[in-house]
């Protein structure tokens, strides 16, 4: 999947969801990607970026989960929230978890 950005700082950059578990973030300048961000467990499906934060980006994979990344931050760090079948929320702060 690809999902631009539009009207921001980062308007440049597009998301990539691949099967390779990954979100390459690519510069449409260069045609280079920027950051890779990990943390899925299968294929990404969908990208969007938030309407309401430049920074922040949603993806859906076929791991059944949607993640929430801050795209300030690199690798999985980045995640900043994760929903799926088991956990309706489960936010992260650096290396803590905390489930709800």
């Amino acid at each position: 999947s690809l999902s631009p950005t539009i009207g921001s700082p980062v308007s440049n950059i597009i998301a990539c969801g691949t099967d390779d578990k990954t979100i390459r973030l690519c510069d449409m300048v260069t045609g280079s990607h920027v950051q890779v961000l990990s943390g899925h467990t299968g294929g990404v499906y969908t990208t969007a970026w938030s309407p309401i934060n430049e920074y922040h980006l949603a993806s859906g994979g076929a791991d059944r989960s949607i993640r929430l990344w801050d795209v300030r931050r690199s690798g999985t760090t980045a995640c900043f929230a994760q929903l799926d079948q088991h956990n309706s929320k489960r936010w992260r702060r650096g290396a803590d978890s905390v489930s709800a």
